[in-house]
């Protein structure tokens, strides 16, 4: 069985190794001409970390990781608003969560997909997604390269994802009222290992972006 996925992602080259490891086919097809680098910290919380384990990444993982112990959300006026007590979500679900830079976890799954001969198709954006007579999904590439694979899984972005189009009949962007902050910071001071991670509200108005 063949299997395209649509977007060389974290999510993408994730579901590639799964699939791979399942024994299918599988290619990747990404839009931009090398793997994307941009994107801050994120988490990475214990069903993560079961895939990974799953795939035989998680070492590496780990060794460029943060572990998180708490999660606690502060005002702009430096008020508690709560705490997310991780090692007890931990200990609960028997694998950590570790806190890493997008681009650490992005190179370790790019590697992976490399070392198991998994194709990546770079510099191929959808344009449309239609159905040929016998109801298969045929994908057209906007530098004209069209595919018919049996299973067509898409991973292409959250803001104009042409599977989505195909599949809902829509892809537009539902404000769901709320705005997230996110970057990159750099210091000389080198942080803990095992620390708690802040998240502080930031101060606003009451101007619609």
């Amino acid at each position: 069985m063949n299997i395209a996925i649509l977007g060389a992602g974290t999510g993408g080259l994730t579901a590639a190794l799964a699939l791979h490891q399942a024994g299918f086919n599988v290619e990747v097809y990404e839009r931009h001409k090398a793997h994307n680098e941009r994107g801050a910290g994120i988490v990475l919380w214990p069903n993560a970390n079961f895939v990974l384990s799953k795939l035989g990444l998680i070492g590496q993982v780990a060794q460029v990781s943060g572990q998180i112990k708490a999660m606690k959300r502060l005002s702009h006026m430096g008020e508690k608003l709560g705490t997310v007590e991780v090692t007890k979500l931990n200990a609960l679900m028997k694998f950590p969560s570790y806190s890493i830079l997008r681009k650490d976890l992005q190179d370790i799954l790019a590697s992976r997909v490399t070392e198991l001969g998994i194709t990546v198709n770079f510099q191929h954006r959808v344009t449309q997604i239609t159905e040929n007579p016998e109801n298969k999904a045929i994908v057209i590439f906007e530098n004209g390269n069209q595919i018919t694979p049996d299973i067509v899984i898409g991973f292409d972005g959250r803001m104009n994802s042409i599977s989505r189009l195909y599949v809902n009949n829509d892809n537009t962007p539902v404000y769901q009222s709320f705005i997230n902050w996110v970057g990159i910071f750099k210091g000389d001071n080198k942080l803990k290992r095992d620390s708690s991670l802040y998240l502080r509200e930031p101060e606003y108005n009451d101007t619609k972006l």
